[in-house]
C-alpha cells in the first residue's frame, strides 16, 4: 500500500521566503494493490506535485510518504521499482531515439538479459499497440503516440504501482479505450493505479474519485462539468469590447481601444493540392480549402489523422512536400517570421516547444519587443492576454515559467499568441491541457474574439458542435468532409 500522512508542500518566492500559498495542506491519501483511484481538479492544484512525491522524485519535509512501509527518503531506488509513473509531459521521460530503444533503456537498468529486454520491450509496445512502429524516429510519432511510448516504458518495468498522471491528455476515443483496458488488465494484476485526469470518462471505472483542491484532498463531488458561458458570459472579454482592447481593470484601462485588431483588412488563406510526407510516410494528402476573414473553423479527427501537420502548413511552420499555402496568393512559408506571425498564429499542441521566456511577463514580451512594440504598450498587452487567460498578473509575471503546471503553461501559450494579434488564431488540442472550468472559459473567450473579428479555427480530437461556423473532419490524412454550421460562436 502507498500511505501518505500529513504531507504539506509549499510555494516559496524567488528569495527563498514562504509564501502565503500551501499548494498540499496536509494530504491523507492511501493507495491499496488492485485498487483504482482517480484524482481530479483544477490546472495548478498541485496533482503532479503530489504524484512526483509518491514515487520520491520529491521528499517531504513535512509529512511522510510510505511504499509498503518504506519511507521513500529511504531507498529511493527501491521505491522507484515499486512505482512507476507516467509523466504528464512525454519529452520529460523519453531520452531514445526510437520507442524500442527507449523502452529498453529502463530494462537495462534492471540488469536483464538482452533476451529478457528484447521480450519485456516489444511486447509493452504491443500493449500500447505500437509494435508495428517500434523502429520509427519518435519525432516521426504523433503526440499521443508518443505518450503510449512512455506509458510502455513504465509498463515494462512492471511496477507495483501505477501513477499515470494525465495518460489521456492526448488521446483519441480508441485511445482511450485502449487506457481504459490497460487500467483494467491492471488491476486484475493486483497493481494499484492512480490515474489523474480531467475526464469524467474515468469516474465510472474508478473505485475511489478524489478532488485536489486549495491545497485540500477531499472526495470528489459528483457534479457535471460546467458548459461553456454564451457569448457574452466570459467576464475577460466583454461585449462591444474591440478584441483589440482589454477588459477594464488594472492597468488595462484603453489598451488598443479602435486599433480593430481583429477586424483589418480582407484576406485569402488557401490550401491547394496539399499534400506532406514525413521521411516518404503520408500525413497529409492532397487538402483543398479556402479560410476567409470572420470564420470559426473547427478540426477534428482522431489522434494521426493529420490535424497538426495541416495546422503548421497552414501557419508556414512547414514547407508542403506538394501543393501550396497561399496568403492572399503569396505562399506562406516564404514570408519573414515576423510577417507570419501577423497573419497567422499558431498556439502549439505542446506547450514547451513554443516557450522561450526564463519568466511569464518575458515569455509574453518576447514576440512583442520583437516585433517592434514599445515596452510600455507592451507590458499592457501582456497584462491583458494573460488575464484574459486566466492567468493572475500580479500573481505570477515573475514567476519561471517551467514552474507553471500543464494546464497552466497551455494558458500562457495562448496568452503570448493573443498578444501579437494575428489575424488568424489557431490552437492545436489546447482544450485537451486543461481541466472543464478552464475548457469552458477557453471556449467563452474565442467565441468573444470571433465576435469581434477574429478568424480561429480550433483543433480537437472530439467533435464539439456548441461553436463555430464550419467543420473540418480529417482521417488518414484526407478531409473527410467540410460542412457549414452556424454554432453559438
Amino acid at each position: 500500500m502507498i500511505a501518505v500522512r500529513g504531507l504539506v508542500h509549499r510555494l516559496f518566492s524567488s528569495g527563498s521566503r514562504p509564501k502565503s500559498d500551501v499548494l498540499l495542506n496536509g494530504v491523507d491519501l492511501t493507495l491499496e494493490r488492485g485498487e483504482i483511484v482517480l484524482l481530479m481538479g483544477r490546472n495548478g492544484s498541485g496533482k503532479t506535485t503530489l504524484a512526483r512525491y509518491l514515487v520520491g522524485l520529491l521528499i517531504p519535509s513535512e509529512g511522510v510518504v510510505m511504499v509498503d512501509g518504506m519511507r521513500t527518503d529511504q531507498d529511493p531506488r527501491a521505491i522507484r521499482r515499486r512505482v512507476g509513473l507516467l509523466f504528464q509531459e512525454s519529452h520529460e521521460q523519453i531520452i531514445a531515439q526510437t520507442p524500442l530503444e527507449d523502452v529498453a533503456f529502463g530494462l537495462e537498468n534492471l540488469a536483464l538479459p538482452s533476451e529478457a529486454i528484447q521480450q519485456r520491450a516489444w511486447q509493452a509496445l504491443e500493449r500500447v499497440s505500437l509494435r508495428e512502429k517500434a523502429l520509427w524516429p519518435i519525432e516521426m510519432l504523433t503526440p499521443a503516440e508518443r505518450q503510449r511510448v512512455a506509458l510502455a516504458g513504465v509498463l515494462a518495468m512492471d511496477p507495483d504501482y501505477y501513477i499515470l498522471d494525465e495518460p489521456d491528455r492526448t488521446a483519441d476515443r480508441e485511445g482511450l479505450v485502449l487506457l481504459r483496458a490497460l487500467v483494467q488488465e491492471l488491476r486484475a494484476a493486483q497493481k494499484g493505479v492512480l490515474i489523474i485526469s480531467h475526464k469524467e470518462f474515468w469516474k465510472k471505472h474508478a473505485d475511489r474519485v478524489l478532488c485536489l483542491e486549495g491545497g485540500d484532498l477531499t472526495p470528489h463531488p459528483e457534479i457535471s462539468p460546467p458548459s461553456p458561458p454564451p457569448v457574452g458570459a466570459n467576464p475577460r472579454v466583454r461585449p462591444g469590447q474591440t478584441q483589440g482592447s482589454a477588459p477594464t481593470g488594472k492597468g488595462t484601462e484603453g489598451l488598443g481601444q479602435g486599433r480593430g485588431w481583429g477586424r483589418g483588412a480582407p484576406f485569402r488563406l488557401r490550401a491547394l493540392d496539399l499534400s506532406f510526407a514525413y521521411n516518404s510516410a503520408p500525413a497529409l494528402q492532397d487538402f483543398s480549402g479556402e479560410i476567409t476573414a470572420g470564420e470559426f473553423i473547427v478540426l477534428t479527427g482522431p489522434a494521426g489523422s493529420g490535424k497538426t501537420t495541416l495546422v503548421e502548413l497552414l501557419a508556414g511552420l512547414r514547407q508542403p512536400t506538394s501543393g501550396y499555402v497561399l496568403w492572399n496568393d503569396i505562399p506562406i512559408h516564404t514570408l519573414r517570421a515576423s510577417e507570419r506571425v501577423r497573419c497567422v498564429g499558431l498556439v502549439f499542441q505542446e506547450p514547451y516547444q513554443q516557450l522561450l521566456g526564463e519568466s511569464v511577463r518575458e515569455e509574453l514580451l518576447l514576440g512583442l519587443l520583437a516585433q517592434g512594440v514599445s515596452l510600455s504598450e507592451g507590458e499592457q498587452r501582456a497584462r491583458w492576454a494573460c488575464e484574459a487567460v486566466g492567468l493572475d498578473w500580479e500573481r505570477c509575471s515573475l514567476q519561471p515559467s517551467h514552474h507553471l503546471s500543464g494546464g497552466e503553461q497551455a494558458r500562457l501559450a495562448i496568452a503570448a499568441m493573443l498578444a501579437l494579434r494575428p489575424q488568424v488564431l489557431i490552437l492545436d488540442e489546447t482544450l485537451a491541457a486543461l481541466d472543464p472550468a478552464g475548457q469552458a472559459e477557453l471556449l467563452a473567450l474565442l467565441q468573444e474574439l470571433h465576435a469581434h473579428g477574429t478568424t480561429v479555427i480550433l483543433v480537437t480530437s472530439e467533435e464539439i458542435s456548441h461553436v463555430g461556423t464550419r467543420l473540418w473532419r480529417l482521417e488518414g490524412g484526407r478531409l473527410l468532409y467540410d460542412r457549414s454550421w452556424q454554432g453559438e460562436g
